[in-house]
């Protein structure tokens, strides 16, 4: 019963923890409190162990461009060595009954094409390649990650 229960307390300014979190975990057995750090505060909580065990978020490699969902390639736009510039069309798929565009998200060099016209690519499958890249980078990006 304890894994299922989620009782979240902020601890407050002081590093005294909620009394009323203290009469439930006292009502559910001895229960070993993790830390879990938020952006808002850390917290004194139950973490399930599915949340422990789960894959932590790493950033895109901007070199690598990956599906972002099912469908079937139609056209591909830029062969290898090709210069783009950010905003250019890469390739065609049809999904979920619609036609859509990979446009570039930078500028730079194609390394390698990884699909063809016909291809029935997966979500998360790799497209294609950039061997070197021009990257923009934003303030508000940036601070939001780290």
């Amino acid at each position: 019963m304890a894994a299922n229960i989620l009782n979240i307390v902020k601890k407050d300014s002081a590093k005294k923890s909620n009394p009323l979190n203290k009469e439930v975990a006292k009502s559910i057995g001895e229960v070993k409190l993790d830390k879990f750090n938020t952006i808002d505060g850390v917290y004194d909580t139950i973490v399930p162990e599915s949340y422990k065990a789960r894959k932590l978020w790493t950033r895109p490699d901007p070199k690598m461009i990956h599906s972002f969902i099912p469908g079937t390639i139609t056209e591909v736009c830029v062969r290898k060595g090709d210069k783009v510039n950010k905003g250019d069309k890469l390739l065609m798929f049809n999904a979920m009954k619609m036609a859509n565009t990979y446009a570039s998200p930078v500028t730079g060099t194609i390394r390698k094409v990884h699909v063809r016209p016909g291809y029935i690519v997966p979500n998360g499958a790799l497209l294609l390649e950039f061997e070197e890249v021009e990257i923009e980078h934003s303030s508000f990006i940036e601070e939001s990650f780290e």
